[in-house]
């Protein structure tokens, strides 16, 4: 009988380390979950703050006809194109840019809805 509730013991103490052991293991998966969706968010963050940053012509210069915002050496902010020895703007050539950044996306009101437009069958928003 001696033996039988030491087996007993034995066996409910090991139980007890198992859904110890399970426990922690959930915790830190949780935890390794939550840190990995925070690190993604972070990189999401910083890419955002790059395509937000003014990159100096000295530096890199942009893709071939791409539309970009541009700093005159006047400091005046105005949309331009870089045509890959001369810039697509009135009186803007490369000499006179200082810098350049991506344009930002288009806003989006979530309040419009899409209509069609029954004349030219085209979508458009509408407030």
């Amino acid at each position: 009988m001696l033996h039988i509730e030491k087996e007993h013991k034995r066996s409910t103490l090991m139980t007890a380390k198992k859904k110890e052991l399970v426990d922690q293991i959930m915790y830190l998966e949780h935890n390794n979950n939550v840190l990995q969706n925070t690190l993604d968010q972070q990189a999401e963050n910083f890419y955002t703050l790059q395509q937000q940053m003014w990159i100096p012509v000295s530096e890199r210069l942009p893709e071939i006809r791409q539309s970009v915002l541009i700093t005159l050496w006047d400091w005046t902010v105005t949309v331009g194109q870089w045509y890959g020895g001369r810039w697509g703007h009135a009186q803007a050539y490369q000499e006179d840019v200082l810098a350049w950044m991506p344009l930002p996306k288009s806003y989006i009101s979530q309040t419009a809805t899409k209509i069609e437009t029954p004349a030219a069958g085209t979508v458009r928003e509408s407030w």
